[in-house]
């Protein structure tokens, strides 16, 4: 299979085996071509290597608020030259993907099947409860390795509370930049790109009101 460096595939394999039928069959690890060759489904599988990380459809709740998220950054990132995508699968290495809530990117070929990191500006996570702790520890990680430099986590266990981390380049460790509750006046953030930052955007009704 050969796997151009935009994300288009080029292959004469065929690809979209059911999940649960690639289960069932493959042996040894899963490798990048594995994981291309898999169909869409509503679970969120992602690839770490060589095992899969499967995860139930995102829960009414969660996709409400990434797509509320995803709204609201739309008009700020067109503005700005950018381009919002929801659930896309990002190419941290040949070993590694992961699918961010939300990403904001360059312009890109949207047939692609994946895409890799450096065009993406800011990839942002909604948690969820099963995870919390992954977000805010693993994937900050991840993505600090593949050198994403701003990401935003989204968290409404409780209020909501958005955390806006910036990639430290000597460090290659991301540092929190700011933190917003309800009760925290509204931040105007120039970067990635210029955007007001505050939890009340990310109710329904707000992008109308």
């Amino acid at each position: 299979m050969a796997i151009t460096q935009n994300g288009l595939m080029a292959s004469n394999i065929p690809l979209d085996i059911p999940l649960d039928t690639a289960i069932r069959t493959h042996r040894g690890p899963w490798s990048e071509a594995d994981y291309l060759a898999l169909a869409e489904t509503r679970q969120r599988v992602e690839l770490h290597d060589g095992g899969l990380l499967v995860s139930p459809a995102p829960t009414p709740a969660h996709q409400d608020r990434a797509r509320l998220l995803a709204g609201y950054l739309d008009a700020p990132a067109r503005a700005a030259g950018l381009c919002v995508y929801e659930a896309v699968n990002i190419r941290v290495s040949p070993q590694r993907f992961y699918i961010p809530d939300v990403v904001v990117t360059v312009p890109i070929d949207t047939r692609a099947r994946f895409l890799p990191p450096d065009v993406v500006r800011l990839a942002c996570e909604v948690v969820s409860p099963s995870s919390a702790v992954y977000d805010h520890g693993g994937k900050l990680q991840r993505y600090a390795e593949a050198g994403i430099t701003w990401y935003l986590v989204v968290d409404d266990s409780d209020e909501i509370v958005l955390t806006l981390y910036r990639l430290d380049r000597s460090s290659g460790e991301y540092s929190r930049c700011l933190q917003i509750t309800g009760s925290t006046p509204p931040v105007h953030q120039l970067e990635p790109f210029p955007l007001v930052l505050h939890p009340r955007y990310l109710h329904r009704g707000a992008l109308e009101g």
